[in-house]
């Protein structure tokens, strides 16, 4: 994981500030390169594993049929894997849920590959059958973050929701 440095953006050259801006970004002062697409899928799962406070049965063997199923993560060995789901874990523990949801929304944010990783999420979120007010929120929030249309996040988790009914 890249360490965190501070950058004063205004003293770089204009295209380099302007580069800097897609790569990364400051938070309270400090400079945070942008999370690849493998800890930000990685982080998203993880974030929906835990939302409702605690990790089912269920809720655990979804993210590992994800992570070995999924093409960004499903290349990865089980030690890999395993390394890549505790570094999420500590920077969420360092972070905070909501700055690690946003950092990783960024990888996917306007690309196609947005509504994959909505579903994913959904997918965990519905693994344990249950969805809870905290749950929901969290949805809202990571399709917020990915600039879905709340109309196609709505059909999105309607697929998802069925699927996970039968």
């Amino acid at each position: 994981m890249a360490t965190a440095t501070t950058i004063d953006v205004t003293k770089i050259a204009t295209p380099v500030a302007e580069q800097a801006k897609n790569y990364g970004f400051k938070f309270l002062g400090t400079w945070y390169p942008n999370m690849g697409k493998r800890h930000s899928l990685a982080a998203l799962i993880y974030l929906a594993m835990v939302a409702d406070g605690f990790e089912s049965i269920e809720e655990q063997e979804e993210v590992h049929a994800l992570v070995d199923r999924t093409r960004t993560l499903g290349k990865l060995n089980k030690k890999a894997s395993q390394a890549v789901l505790e570094s999420v874990e500590k920077l969420v523990r360092e972070k905070g849920h909501a700055f690690v949801r946003e950092k990783a929304c960024r990888v996917f944010r306007d690309k196609p590959a947005a509504e994959s990783a909505f579903l994913h999420v959904a997918d965990i979120l519905l693994a344990d059958r249950v969805f809870l007010d905290n749950e929901e929120r969290m949805l809202g929030d990571v399709a917020f973050h990915l600039h879905l249309d709340a109309a196609r996040a709505k059909e999105l988790f309607e697929m998802m929701r069925i699927k996970n009914k039968y």
